[in-house]
């Protein structure tokens, strides 16, 4: 699914969207606000890079809330699962299951935040977080970050990061 030219209210639910080439859910450009992604299945087939799926989700949009997906790949490992970027000022991220990617499971880049109750397993590294202004502090807290090669929770910058487990 590839959203621009400014879209607003986007709402992708209750959907199965796998082995596409680059992303299954990709929002390219920041004027598009207010996506909502929830109850989803997002995967790639990582033996096959016509149908790895290198991003379950792509998203330059503002604002988005994204809920209860799971983002992961089979036969393998492909580089993310969901990946939020410079994704605004009330960013919503909670309970979603990232497994199997090769870089990174959840990457959220935004000015404010709140992320909680995401599991991130079997990655190379479970989370990048990075809040990009200290006027409006992001919120992360309550994930579990396990079995992940490399780094559990990577933090960069501002925030506040409590009740987490890695």
């Amino acid at each position: 699914i590839f959203v621009n030219n400014g879209s607003s209210q986007l709402t992708v639910q209750n959907s199965t969207i796998f082995d596409n080439a680059n992303a299954g859910l990709d929002i390219t450009d920041a004027a598009s606000n207010l996506p909502t992604i929830r109850d989803n299945f997002f995967f790639g087939d990582a033996s096959d890079a016509n149908r790895n799926q290198d991003y379950g989700v792509f998203s330059r949009g503002q604002d988005p809330t994204v809920l209860r997906n799971q983002a992961y790949h089979n036969n393998g490992r492909a580089a993310y699962g969901i990946y939020l970027e410079n994704a605004g000022l009330s960013v919503t991220v909670q309970d979603n299951l990232l497994w199997n990617n090769s870089a990174t499971g959840l990457t959220v880049i935004a000015s404010a935040f709140e992320v909680s109750g995401n599991v991130a397993r079997d990655n190379n590294d479970g989370f990048l977080i990075d809040d990009t202004t200290s006027s409006n502090d992001g919120l992360f807290h309550d994930n579990l970050a396990f079995g992940n090669s490399g780094v559990g929770i990577q933090i960069r910058d501002f925030g506040q990061y409590f009740n987490n487990e890695a």
